[in-house]
């Protein structure tokens, strides 16, 4: 009878791990299929290195000796980030909210007791309320004088230039390319080219596909504004010898990238980015990145991808030559990045793609902390200095309208 009673125990026992394994199995299976499903909707992590690298940063910059005054008086922060919101959504038809969030890391490293909070944090008034700094962002006109945002209205001077915020993005996808490539339903040893143009510099990219050392499967095209794939058509230079298809309809549709029913032509199929705030996992999904023009050519090297600078048509420039001269030197100095200028032959156009094509990805330094640049490790601290001096400016003048 007690042997009895212990066999039964004992296959209970057993039938409970088989069903805690089974259980545990499960849910993993199910958080992984999820976490593979998260890789569209755009989920971010910081670079490894940006901590530790900042923080060394902080540790002497005056930013965390007004931090530590701050403390010492018991003066509390609330920040508010949509300073300027309304005006971009105006200037741009969006807003930036992975630059926010790269503002909100920052300050929260320079200040951990800080809270963030909306505009309704103005209306705090007691003595023991948080103080309100309002911090937004602008476009950077300053560096590009670009034509379309030639009639602006002067910023607030609580404001931040987008072009620091550049420098100072710490966010890259955690995942590999080819689990971000598995996500889109791209072949994993496929190679893929991102291009991002202006409307003008459209004409430019059939001429860099063509001298390419090695051909492209999928060429991914994304433009600062959303217009239609017919407008595309027309700028871009022999667009019949393509195939086309809308990114939007590729992920709800992925056998388009390998039926050959969808298929006419021998070239690469250009993908048309229809969608927003997917470029990061774009770039991090491609062998190679294209940007043509007055663009930002930094998302794609802290994404880690290889990236050629091509300057666009000289006839076409709406920025100021030498502020992206000063820029690219930053994002070449990464060692991720060519700048195509100067003698513009065929030749010299493959031996860029052959420097690109021998660059390792994970050896592609953040832009924000380059050496040898006038624009990497002091814009990173023209960044700090000017959150400095505006929280500072803001606090005083808070504290003083409360007395």
């Amino acid at each position: 009878m007690i042997t009895r009673s212990i066999d039964i125990r004992w296959k209970r026992f057993a039938i409970a791990v088989f069903l805690a394994f089974f259980h545990g199995f499960f849910c993993a299976g199910v958080v992984a299929v999820a976490s593979c499903n998260d890789l569209t909707t755009a989920h971010y992590s910081k670079d490894p290195g940006f901590d530790s690298r900042a923080e060394a940063i902080l540790r002497v910059h005056p930013l965390h000796k007004l931090s530590e005054d701050f403390k010492r008086t018991g003066i509390r922060l609330a920040f508010d980030l949509d300073g300027g919101l309304e005006y971009e959504n105006r200037i741009r038809g969006a807003g930036y909210p992975i630059q926010r969030r790269v503002l909100r890391k920052i300050l929260g490293m320079a200040f951990p007791g800080a809270v963030f909070a909306g505009p309704e944090a103005g209306s705090l008034s007691g003595a023991n309320d948080p103080v309100h700094v309002n911090l937004g962002l602008i476009d950077s006109a300053l560096q590009f004088d670009q034509f379309e945002l030639g009639v602006i209205e002067p910023a607030s001077r609580y404001q931040i230039e987008m072009s620091r915020m550049k420098l100072g993005n710490p966010e890259v996808f955690p995942y590999s390319r080819a689990a971000i490539r598995k996500s889109l339903g791209f072949p994993e040893l496929s190679r893929i080219v991102s291009v991002y143009s202006s409307l003008e510099g459209l004409y430019s990219v059939d001429g860099l596909l063509r001298v390419m050392p090695v051909k492209p499967r999928y060429v991914i095209l994304s433009h600062s504004s959303l217009v239609s794939l017919d407008e595309i058509k027309i700028r871009l230079m022999n667009s019949r010898d393509y195939d086309f298809a809308s990114l939007r309809v590729i992920l709800s549709t992925p056998k388009i990238l390998t039926d050959p029913a969808y298929r006419s032509k021998e070239g690469p199929l250009i993908i048309y980015n229809d969608t927003r705030g997917r470029l990061p996992e774009l770039y991090s999904a491609s062998d190679l990145a294209i940007v043509i023009g007055a663009n930002n050519f930094f998302e794609p090297l802290i994404a880690r991808c290889p990236t050629l600078l091509y300057p666009g048509d000289p006839d076409f420039l709406d920025y100021s030559p030498k502020a992206y001269r000063q820029l690219a030197e930053t994002a070449m100095a990464t060692g991720g990045a060519v700048l195509f200028g100067g003698q513009r032959t065929n030749d010299a156009l493959i031996r860029s793609y052959q420097t690109l094509l021998s660059v390792n990805p994970a050896k592609i330094e953040h832009p924000a902390f380059v050496r040898g640049s006038g624009t990497g490790l002091s814009g990173f601290n023209e960044l700090l200095d000017d959150l400095e001096h505006k929280i500072r400016v803001q606090v005083h003048e808070r504290l003083k309208a409360r007395r």
